[in-house]
């Protein structure tokens, strides 16, 4: 069994999961946002939850998932340490409620991911980041 607290925009989440042969997959709360890992290890989905706080004020009258809560998607979805430097942030097309994201990740032994973001609309965003590696 686990327990994960996650900070996002000054949201606190704490989520407690059942034993992880109870469960192929663990559950891990981001704001709102439920993020659910596949089976295999390069790609995850996540639904974006529409009643997600930060749609009231992001923008009102036309929600879209800020770029920050996409990179905290992406690190959630990274097993490494820690980010220690992100050299690239492409944004294509806004994120939705109720959007359903699949993020694909390649994670190498020195510490270098590339990340893609897609929805059913196509890809919304790349990034490239460099985690910390521990000998």
């Amino acid at each position: 069994m686990w327990l994960k607290t996650v900070t996002v925009a000054a949201a606190i989440a704490t989520v407690a999961a059942v034993p992880a042969a109870a469960t192929p997959a663990p559950l891990v709360l981001t704001g709102d946002s439920i993020f659910l890992p596949n089976l295999d290890d390069d790609s995850h989905r996540c639904h974006v939850d529409p009643a997600d706080p930060v749609f009231a004020g992001h923008y009102p009258g036309c929600p879209v998932l800020p770029g920050l809560y996409l990179l905290d998607h992406v690190d959630q979805a990274v097993p490494a340490s820690k980010i220690v430097q992100l050299d690239r942030a492409k944004f294509v097309r806004p994120v939705r409620p109720g959007d359903e994201l699949v993020i694909d990740i390649t994670l190498d032994a020195g510490g270098l991911c590339q990340a893609s973001v897609h929805t059913k609309s196509g890809l919304v965003a790349e990034f490239r980041l460099r985690y910390e590696v521990r000998s």
